[in-house]
């Protein structure tokens, strides 16, 4: 059937509609530059896909209305091209090597330079809040993203293509990390910073599921935005409403004068062209006073002109409080704000003192907690709560919630959880900590007060021998002269007719007494040398994170080693110690040996090095190798710090090198301290001349404060447990203690309970070495006081035989209380600890 028919004038009418053709150009590639080629392709890509449309909507053939790559290319462009790029002849070039060519560019970075990725995003990628459609908000950002990471050739770095990739994990990773470090607004970016963290750790590697996680937080956080807006205009509505009476219809002239009055300024003003236009301010740093956006406060999309002026009312009374702190010049001390987090996501201040038995939270800071955390449960009570308010009135509470609280002090953090609070009608903006949250805590001031009211409870109280802190108090008045050095010697019973000999001593070495090392010369003794193994490889680590009492310490004390020259500051460190302070302590003498020397001793004398580990050389090449990390840097020592590396066995070797010839007969010596001992006065001289010349030849200083010239009896850590050594020997009546035995003759329940131990010991699982080659298994557990691992091996692993039935060796077996914090921490929690504890310790 023909398309056409002909009238009676001859004409041609169409009897089928005449298709309309779209004429689509094939973009053309004359630059080799790299923007160029991917703004090249983008077009191409669209171009493809709109011909490819085209042929299912006109039936035609693709392959013969699509226009080729070859002849898109510039006569020029492609030659040069084929030559110095592809290394053919023009004839020869085809299609695929001209777009494999173009697409390996793309995908690659420009000059083969790493950009740094974490400032270009920050500058570049931005979240429009203007938009307030979340879905398309949250889809321009990605939007944003990709076209960022296109331009700049880092698909091979952060791209989502090629999913089978060894290195696509890791790309995932980047990737998501940068679309949650440049999330605005900024409590929307620490919501999902939380959750990813803790619950949502597949978003970490997920940019499909990041999106979704995304959207739906942004969902929830405009529509409270949005629910504060219209609150806020409901409240300022009512609060501007009139108290004058309505004008009168019959003033018509009012109204025109008023009319003319507005109109007047306008007219006097100058027109738009004669104005000078004023150069745009950069937005500020901490961004919008409401919305924290990049955009000045005048410039906010969201915020109402009652918030605007709220905002900007509060700025200037801040900013007034720092000038009047300024001017002042006063030194003060602050008292830093109490705040508690409320389920990780409401911040208010609290009170802690108040002396209410229960915690109390507003019923506006419940509604406010809600619009973030829709299934937030409250509980009617079954009776009502009556509460007394500050100014007398009693309220009745009669709903109750159960909160996570996040007290924020001036030494840290502390976490309370599942905590019981009632819900008192109104507008609060206080949260009321109760006495039931602090007793949680340990803190009882009731109790507190009662044993200062009775504090002879313990007066009556006797321990048979005195330990601890119940040993002689040795502290006296401060010594800082010889003088006073020698009158502490005499008031300890230093016979007259020595006092001479001692003081001419004194005097003899007046340089070995410092209260403070400086930066002069070392100690002459060996200087610690550590070498690395030939593999060692540095290891990157930030410093770590302090209350802020603990900073201010480290900050003074770090201060104080940098006035006496002992450390410098060395950010450009390669290495820095991990020091372990205990081990500075762990190489002692023998407690037996020393009582076997101090036998028959009459005179004695003991010494203290000032800041002992700092007064030994380190060897130049090993001054980096100690260097520390602190808030304010790193520090790199040029003498031995206490707890590094080998420090103590190098100390302890070095001084016992030294003392040589007074160890074993005339002196002992215990890390830093050294205590002097001769059977007589004369003998006791000797050993004292000696001990200040080698102190002196080795360029050692002593502290006068903790030592002392005479002494007839020295107090040590065996003392207590020698008296309970004496006192059961005078209560059995033996005076050989090899032949001291608590009882000889055992009665019939004792070897009874001496064989139930042997059947426990008979019973118990033996301990394995591990076996690289078996298979371990780890079983954890946890109660509300404690927590146990238990890591078997099995050998010869059975299939199909259940875990509990197979043959399992004990490898390790350890548990532990929780402490302090820990008891707080959820069931959950407490079921977890164990697993880490033991991917921790255990690896």
């Amino acid at each position: 059937m023909p398309g056409y028919t002909i009238d009676s004038d001859g004409d041609v009418e169409m009897s089928l509609p005449q298709p309309i053709f779209e004429v689509i150009r094939a973009p053309e590639l004359s630059i080799w530059d790299h923007a160029a080629l991917i703004e090249w392709l983008r077009e191409w890509e669209r171009y493809v896909e709109k011909m490819r449309h085209r042929c299912t909507t006109t039936g035609e053939t693709y392959e013969n209305v699509v226009a080729t790559v070859k002849g898109c290319v510039k006569r020029k462009t492609l030659k040069n091209m084929a030559t110095y790029v592809l290394k053919k002849p023009v004839a020869d070039v085809t299609d695929a090597d001209i777009m494999g060519a173009v697409q390996a560019r793309c995908r690659t970075l420009k000059n083969e330079f790493v950009p740094d990725v974490t400032p270009l995003f920050r500058q570049k990628l931005k979240m429009d809040l203007s938009i307030d459609d979340c879905d398309a908000r949250v889809f321009r950002y990605y939007e944003d993203f990709n076209g960022i990471m296109e331009d700049n050739g880092l698909q091979g770095l952060i791209g989502a293509d090629n999913t089978t990739d060894a290195g696509f994990k890791n790309r995932m990773k980047a990737r998501c990390h940068l679309l949650v470090e440049n999330l605005q607004p900024p409590i929307l970016k620490a919501q999902i910073t939380r959750l990813i963290d803790l619950e949502r750790r597949d978003c970490k590697s997920d940019d499909v599921a990041l999106f979704d996680l995304i959207l739906e937080h942004a969902k929830v956080q405009q529509r409270f935005h949005r629910m504060s807006q219209d609150y806020a205009a409901k409240g300022d509505s009512k609060a501007a409403k009139p108290d004058r009476k309505p004008q009168k219809t019959g003033h018509a002239g009012a109204s025109v004068k008023a009319e003319s009055a507005r109109s007047t300024p306008s007219a006097a003003q100058p027109s738009a062209s004669a104005r000078v236009p004023r150069a745009s301010r950069p937005p500020p740093q901490e961004g919008c006073l409401v919305c924290k956006g990049a955009h000045w406060l005048k410039d906010c999309p969201t915020a109402t002109d009652v918030q605007k002026e709220t905002a900007r009312a509060r700025y200037q009374a801040e900013k007034e409080q720092r000038t009047q702190a300024f001017r002042s010049k006063a030194a003060h001390t602050g008292t830093t704000r109490n705040i508690v987090r409320i389920n990780g996501l409401l911040e208010v201040p609290y009170i802690a003192d108040t002396g209410a038995d229960q915690s109390v939270v507003s019923s506006a800071m419940v509604d406010s907690l809600r619009a973030v955390q829709p299934d937030l449960r409250t509980n009617s009570l079954s009776s009502p709560i009556s509460v007394t308010l500050a100014d007398g009135r009693p309220e009745l509470c009669g709903m109750e919630v159960v909160l996570d609280l996040e007290l924020v002090t001036i030494a840290g953090h502390v976490s309370l959880r599942s905590v019981p609070c009632l819900i008192l009608e109104g507008d609060g903006d206080e949260f009321l900590l109760g006495k039931d949250a602090l007793k949680r805590l340990g803190i009882d001031v009731d109790q507190a007060l009662a044993q200062l009211a009775d504090s002879t409870l313990l007066a009556d109280e006797d321990d048979e021998f005195p330990v601890g802190d119940e040993l002689p108090n040795l502290k006296s008045t401060p010594i800082t002269t010889l003088d006073q050095l020698l009158e502490r010697a005499v008031a300890n019973g230093l016979p007259q007719e020595h006092v001479i000999a001692v003081r001419e001593l004194l005097e003899l070495f007046p340089d070995i007494w410092r209260a403070v090392v400086g930066a002069g010369r070392a100690a002459s003794v060996e200087p610690l040398r550590v070498t690395l193994r030939v593999d060692a490889k540095p290891y990157r680590s930030p410093p770590r994170k302090y209350a802020p009492l603990q900073a201010e310490f480290i900050r003074e004390y770090v201060k104080s080693l940098v006035t006496d020259g002992l450390v410098e500051k060395n950010n450009a460190a390669r290495w820095f110690q991990c020091g372990n302070q205990a081990l500075a302590t762990s190489v002692m003498p023998s407690a037996a040996v020393v009582m076997e020397v101090l036998l028959g001793q009459k005179v004695f004398a003991r010494f203290d090095l000032t800041q002992g580990f700092w007064q030994l050389p380190l060897h130049p090449d090993s001054h980096e190798l100690f260097s520390f990390v602190t808030p304010d840097g790193v520090y790199t020592p040029k003498r031995i710090p206490q707890g590094a590396m080998d420090s103590a066995l190098h100390f302890q070797a070095q001084m016992q090198t030294l003392l040589a010839p007074l160890i074993h007969h005339s002196a002992l010596v215990w890390v830093d301290d050294v205590i002097l001992f001769a059977p007589t006065m004369d003998e006791f001289l000797e050993v004292l001349k000696k001990f200040f010349t080698i102190v002196a030849e080795a360029n050692l200083v002593l502290n006068m404060e903790k030592s002392s010239l005479f002494e007839l009896e020295i107090l040590w850590v065996i003392v207590p447990l020698h008296d309970k050594l004496e006192a059961e020997k005078k209560r059995i009546g033996r005076r050989n203690r090899n032949a001291l035995q608590v009882a000889i003759t055992w009665t019939q329940e004792e070897c009874s309970c001496y064989k139930r131990v042997l059947s426990l010991v008979k019973d118990s699982a033996l301990m394995v070495h591990p076996d690289p080659d078996a298979e371990l298994c780890v079983f954890t557990d946890a109660s509300l006081f404690g927590f146990s691992i238990v890591v078997t091996q099995v050998v010869t692993w059975q299939q199909g035989v259940p875990v509990e039935k197979q043959k399992h060796q004990l490898v390790i077996c350890k548990g532990g209380m929780f402490k302090h914090s820990q008891l707080n921490w959820t069931v959950v929690e407490k079921e977890a600890f164990p697993i880490v504890k033991a991917c921790n310790d255990l690896e």
